[in-house]
């Protein structure tokens, strides 16, 4: 924990007074009682590692990042109630074995440091729970899971990692950051961590989804984002606890899945792929959903399964043809931005429980009376459209609260805009407003109101 709480005490080093020769220059600290965290920050003559001793007891969480550190002073042990220790950001190769009598350590972040490998130490660290090394210069991962024996989290991510091996599994390990690692393949080792939780492998050049997948029955969260996938195993989609699926910037085309049972998916990100045909047959949970910008020429939408649907991603599509939109009874938030739309998706105006709209930076040029309907809206961007006027239906939306209709050709607004009881927001930069028009919102708008021009 990097935050200092009222009654703590930040406590500034230099790498030389704690980790070389003892600071002959000592600066009161404060009572035992009071001191919570140390923060130990590049800065001489604001801290003395011999004085901290002194009430090395109180202190819960240690911030030695940043500070070019090349090893850890031995003396780390005298700390005993430790619970958090942050050395990113350092020179380091290796950790003292001393760290091994920290039995309340909990979590320790060691990333952007210069480890080629999973310092052993960490295994003897009875309590351990969180790992954090990412951006270090680990090669090869020997994982064997029955040495850490309360290990849940572990984060490797941005290593340029060749091999994998997990074995023995500690029934506890739950979350495995492997994201930008420069993988090839799904690491088959993964397949026998049966109580991981989240898995997260965005950023490599993995180029498929293995069968074996279904050896992770408690999969609850999965990310691929930012691989070279193609194609698809619907079989990934019927892990019994997989609720959120990120597979957006890969490669896929086609987006029908079929399977024997349907999917427990809530949330499915598919932004950013050639996807040119989706149906929602299997995602009868389905509560969000990100389709944005395919490469595709054009895309087909089917939605009629997904009633459950409350987040709808439609951005940089501009050729979409979509089906079962009546059916969404629990939509509150739709983006569709930055897709050429030349007028007001007329759909739009029948949910009626909608809570935020963004139609930005298209071409819209007219907003029709039935905006009305929106009588839940709270949220509306329509910035960098055409809009040249506002109809007086617009004041009707008594729950709107931030407005955004930068960039357009507004040069007056409706008189009953003052009677907008719940604005908070309205922004309406580069428009053509004359300065009297300007001054005259102003005025007649509530104080309460900001209002950007």
């Amino acid at each position: 924990m990097k935050n200092v709480v009222v009654a703590s005490v930040c406590f500034i080093i230099t790498t030389f007074s704690i980790f070389g020769q003892p600071n002959s220059n000592i600066k009161q600290i404060g009572t035992k009682d009071r001191i919570q965290n140390i923060n130990l920050k590049t800065n001489p003559n604001e801290f003395n590692f011999d004085q901290a001793l002194k009430s090395a007891s109180s202190y819960k969480n240690l911030n030695l990042s940043n500070n070019n550190l090349e090893y850890i002073d031995r003396r780390i042990s005298e700390f005993q109630n430790l619970e958090y220790i942050d050395c990113s950001d350092n020179q380091l190769t290796g950790l003292p074995d001393e760290l091994t009598n920290l039995k309340k350590l909990k979590k320790i972040k060691l990333s952007n440091n210069k480890f080629t490998h999973l310092p052993e130490v960490l295994q003897k660290i009875s309590n351990l729970e969180i790992i954090y090394i990412s951006s270090c210069e680990i090669t090869n991962l020997e994982l064997n899971l029955a040495k850490f024996q309360n290990l849940k989290v572990l984060d490797i991510s941005k290593n340029p990692i060749k091999q994998i091996n997990c074995f023995n599994n500690n029934g506890k390990f739950e979350e495995f950051q492997l994201n930008e690692c420069r993988l090839n393949n799904f690491p088959s080792s993964l397949f026998k961590i049966y109580s991981l939780k989240v898995l997260g492998l965005s950023g490599n050049e993995i180029t498929n989804i293995p069968n074996e997948i279904m050896q992770l029955q408690n999969l609850g969260k999965l990310d691929l984002s930012k691989n070279k996938i193609s194609t698809l195993n619907g079989a990934v989609f019927e892990l019994p606890k997989l609720e959120s699926i990120d597979l957006s910037h890969n490669q896929l085309q086609n987006f029908v899945v079929h399977g024997a049972n349907p999917s427990n998916i809530k949330m499915l990100m598919l932004g950013k792929n050639n996807i040119n045909n989706f149906s929602s047959n299997n995602f009868e949970k389905l509560e969000y959903l990100d389709i944005s910008f395919q490469k595709a020429q054009k895309l087909f939408l089917n939605l009629d399964k997904s009633t459950n649907l409350e987040v709808l991603d439609l951005s940089g599509n501009p050729n979409l043809q979509i089906e079962g939109v009546e059916k969404l009874f629990n939509i509150n938030e739709i983006d569709y931005l930055n897709a050429d739309l030349t007028e007001f998706p007329p759909f739009i105006c029948n949910f009626k429980q909608l809570k935020k709209l963004n139609l930005a930076y298209n071409q819209i040029s007219t907003i029709p009376n039935s905006i009305a309907n929106l009588t839940e809206l709270e949220h509306l961007m329509l910035s960098g459209n055409q809009i040249s006027s506002l109809p007086e239906s617009f004041c009707s939306l008594q729950k709107l609260k931030w407005v955004w209709l930068d960039q357009n050709r507004l040069s007056s607004l409706p008189v009953n805009l003052t009677k907008m009881s719940g604005l908070k927001l309205l922004s309406i930069r580069k428009n053509q407003f004359p300065d009297i028009q300007k001054e005259k919102i102003v005025s007649q708008l509530p104080k309460t109101v900001r209002v950007s021009f």
